[in-house]
C-alpha cells in the first residue's frame, strides 16, 4: 500500500465521483479508477458502493476512511516536525 492510494481513496470519498475527486487530486479518472482498484485489491474488500455516476462508501470504506485519514494526519505532522526551516 502507497500513500497515493490512501490519498486518492480520501479524495474520491470526499469528492462522492471520480471526475470531482480527478480534478482535486489533479490525474486522470483513470489514473484513480486504477489506483482504487489496487487498493481494493489489497485490502481484500469494495471500498465503494458503485452507482450509475456516483460513488458511496461501503461499510468497509467508512472504516477505512477514518484509518486513511489519520494515517495521512501522521505522515504530515511527522513531514513538519522535521522539515527545515
Amino acid at each position: 500500500m502507497e500513500l497515493r492510494h490512501l490519498r486518492y481513496f480520501v479524495a474520491i470519498a470526499e469528492a462522492g465521483t471520480m471526475a470531482r475527486a480527478a480534478e482535486t487530486a489533479h490525474v486522470t479518472q483513470s489514473t484513480l479508477s486504477h489506483q482504487l482498484a489496487q487498493l481494493e485489491a489489497e485490502v481484500g474488500t469494495l471500498l465503494f458502493e458503485r452507482a450509475r455516476r456516483a460513488l458511496r462508501l461501503s461499510e468497509a470504506g467508512g472504516v477505512w476512511l477514518g484509518y486513511a485519514r489519520g494515517v495521512l494526519a501522521q505522515v504530515a505532522e511527522a513531514r513538519a516536525a522535521t522539515a527545515c526551516d
